[in-house]
């Protein structure tokens, strides 16, 4: 039988102005192709910082150069992202009708849409898609009621395991008390996590942003109050070095799909205090392998910063254990394998 040839359709995947856009479906397509006999290739949209015009002439661009992979047989297309893109895959299968189609949501995409003009869209263009996968099982919902579709299947994007691991350090090797890794935006809960680390007044406690975006100047001004570095830019291998020195991973978001950084955090034994948001509590029980802000108040997170500053190492010790047991799951390998099983299963 001959190999199943895929086409991984994307807008977010590294490029020399996002080196780490799409990382995670770099990470897929890597482990597919050392672990499958698929033939595998990438049609990624060619990202750089435009404004309105810029982006509606780059989407132009991207459909044009498409026009040449309408002339190549694919037994699956997969496409990351419900974006314009899905235009891409709906077109192919007029030409090919036989091609399946996977969709692969994760989170802000389907989340966050509200217009209905693009929703009576979609709801079109999504009728050429056969299996739709969600990273989270809290976006079910969303789904259902802006789509009108049912989700075949839930899938994270899973950890990179080659560069982000354990180094086992121990609680008194932990030299940052609280990492926060991600985009510096109002939905990730930046703002909320700003105020409370004005309200925790502890002269020790040293905090790490990983990232960048619009709470930029905030959080340099919380740098002259606060002992707390900010970093952009890192490496994958770097930024497990970051999650090796931490003691808690922090994040409060106001929405999220899956929580990739959380669990790679988890994954080197950080124990994770989050948002109380239905998705992050699939990855982090309160008390057991981190802990849940069950009130959306700034002062409830403050108090359980206090919480964790004045943690004894052994109970630590317990949670930097389940942390790592639960984050297990979420392993490349693990998603990868599965993954692999779907395309044969309706690929062949």
């Amino acid at each position: 039988m001959p190999p199943l040839k895929v086409l991984v359709i994307t807008n977010a995947y590294p490029s020399e102005e996002k080196k780490y856009a799409g990382i995670f479906v770099k990470n897929q397509v890597e482990w597919l192709q050392h672990n499958s006999d698929f033939i595998i290739q990438v049609f990624a949209l060619k990202r750089s910082f435009t404004g309105l015009l810029g982006s509606i002439k780059k989407y132009i661009m991207c459909y044009l150069r498409f026009l040449k992979q309408v002339r190549k047989h694919y037994d699956i297309l997969h496409l990351h992202f419900l974006s314009p893109l899905i235009i891409l895959p709906f077109v192919y299968k007029i030409f090919h009708p036989s091609a399946k189609v996977f969709l692969t949501m994760h989170g802000s995409d389907i989340n966050n849409l509200e217009n209905k003009l693009l929703i009576r869209l979609y709801r079109k263009l999504i009728s050429c898609v056969d299996e739709i996968i969600c990273v989270g099982r809290s976006m079910e919902e969303s789904v259902n009621n802006k789509l009108h579709r049912e989700v075949n299947y839930f899938l994270c994007a899973g950890i990179n395991t080659d560069a982000i691991y354990s180094l086992h350090k121990p609680y008194d090797e932990r030299d940052i008390d609280f990492l926060y890794v991600g985009s510096f935006y109002k939905v990730k809960g930046t703002d909320k996590l700003i105020e409370a680390f004005k309200m925790v007044n502890h002269d020790k406690m040293k905090i790490v942003f990983i990232g960048s975006g619009h709470f930029q100047d905030e959080i340099g001004e919380l740098r002259r109050e606060r002992n707390l570095s900010v970093q952009d830019d890192l490496t994958q291998d770097e930024i497990n070095e970051y999650y090796n020195r931490s003691k808690f991973f922090i994040f409060p978001s106001r929405s999220e799909g899956f929580g990739l950084s959380l669990a790679e955090a988890m994954y080197c034994g950080t124990p994770g205090i989050i948002s109380n948001l239905k998705q992050l509590k699939h990855q982090v029980t309160d008390g057991y392998n981190g802990y849940v802000c069950k009130q959306t108040t700034t002062s409830e997170l403050a108090k359980i910063i206090v919480k964790a500053l004045e943690m004894e190492s052994d109970v630590w010790k317990l949670m930097s254990r389940n942390a790592m047991k639960e984050a297990q799951k979420y392993s490349i390998d693990s998603v990868g394998k599965t993954l692999k099983k779907m395309y044969e299963r309706v690929g062949r």
